[in-house]
């Protein structure tokens, strides 16, 4: 017993520690106060995929009766200001790194959106600090001499919002950006705009972009843009498919074109994040599942729309034209390296856990919108794990 006694003494003195280094820095965490706390609600059970998944566990899950008490998650003064209307972040750093910032399906914003995310509790237990302070250091460290570029929707500028947050929090600097607009091909097809970063810390300085693209062209000639730009491409296209057959012809080719990159680029597959409508698969709507409802609730999947169907279509084409598949939520230990590795990153099972984190109107009742989500740095905190797993391993 009193073994086991020092054992977990000696466990909460780690997570502590730990806990220290990452409030020691950062814009996130300098002289940091606390949010009103308000009382958590417990964080709904996932049901059970009724059809095959691809086995990929949230890593916030933990046998409950051996998991260490939640981190407490700490905010800087002005990110504790702009949860309270008032939003004036340090020079550099711009608006939408506040609290409550969010997307209409086109930029990030934080002026037009803080009132619908109001109601957020920023320190909902589903909520959690990365494992260092410094995760996009690290990523941005093993970049080298590459570049990286996001591609895909509305849903991805915002991930791609959040590691720019993340950046600067961890003490990078923005040396110069733009924001390029381009006209589409049609409507949902090709490159709607281009963003660009250079980050600075010291001596170093990375370059990332991030291409908006509801649908890729037919042609792929605006995937071959990002690949000619960039030596790392984080790619996720899904919720503009609600059709399979056409999501996975549209997929196949995509894969097939990138495979022969694949020796020569980083790419990375972020799963599809889960939406939150009051519907089977909590999918848009559509003739044969229709929304319920204006609220968001916790995603139910049933025979219409199954576990990750998007992400099981893209790994089937992937696996059956050759692709060797990296999970990244696996021990990178013994990968060994592969002429046509395809870097998986897990996404789906994490944002499940976002139903409370959406924007609400409350001059409409309340009404939820399902997709995109309010801004907090912690809620991409899993995201950057990952990503720094992926960026790493592909440098050895």
């Amino acid at each position: 017993a009193t073994l086991i006694m020092a054992a977990i003494v000696a466990f909460v003195a780690l997570q502590q520690s730990k806990l220290v280094e990452h409030y020691a820095g950062g814009l996130y965490s300098r002289s940091s106060v606390s949010l009103p706390q308000s009382t958590p609600s417990s964080p709904a059970t996932p049901s059970s995929p009724s059809s095959p998944s691809l086995n990929l566990p949230d890593p916030r899950q933990a046998d409950n009766e051996n998991a260490a008490p939640a981190p407490r998650l700490e905010y800087a003064p002005w990110l504790i200001a702009s949860s309270e209307g008032v939003c004036e972040p340090p020079d550099g750093v711009p608006s939408r790194c506040c609290l409550g910032s969010s997307s209409a399906g086109g930029g990030v914003d934080w002026r037009k959106h803080q009132l619908n995310c109001a109601h957020v509790d920023y320190y909902s237990p589903v909520l959690a600090p990365p494992s260092s302070a410094t995760v996009v250091t690290s990523t941005l460290a093993a970049l080298g001499s590459r570049s990286m570029a996001f591609l895909g929707d509305s849903m991805m500028f915002q991930t791609t919002v959040g590691f720019e947050c993340e950046a600067l929090s961890e003490g990078w600097a923005i040396v110069e950006h733009t924001d390029e607009p381009r006209e589409k091909i049609r409507w949902r097809y090709g490159i709607g705009s281009v963003l660009e970063w250079e980050f600075k810390r010291g001596d170093q300085t990375r370059n990332v972009r991030h291409y908006a693209i509801y649908r890729f062209d037919e042609t792929l000639v605006d995937i071959d843009e990002a690949l000619a730009s960039s030596d790392v491409v984080v790619v996720n296209f899904g919720v503009h498919w609600m059709d399979s057959r056409g999501y996975r012809e549209a997929i196949s080719s995509l894969l097939e074109h990138l495979l022969p990159h694949a020796s020569t680029h980083t790419i990375v597959w972020k799963e599809s994040y889960a939406q939150h409508h009051d519907n089977e698969g909590g999918e848009y709507s559509s003739k044969n599942n229709e929304i319920k409802t204006k609220n968001c609730v916790d995603v139910v999947y049933g025979d219409m729309f199954s576990h990750m169907w998007r992400d099981v279509i893209v790994r089937d084409v992937a696996l059956g034209l050759g692709y060797d598949i990296v999970w990244l939520n696996e021990t990178s230990n013994g990968v060994e390296k592969s002429k046509s590795p395809l870097y998986w990153l897990p996404a789906v099972e994490i944002s499940r856990s976002w139903t409370p984190f959406h924007k609400v109107n409350p001059k409409k009742d309340n009404n939820c919108e399902a997709t995109h989500v309010c801004h907090t740095p912690y809620i991409w905190a899993p995201i950057w794990e990952y990503l720094k797993e992926a960026v790493e391993i592909s440098a050895v």
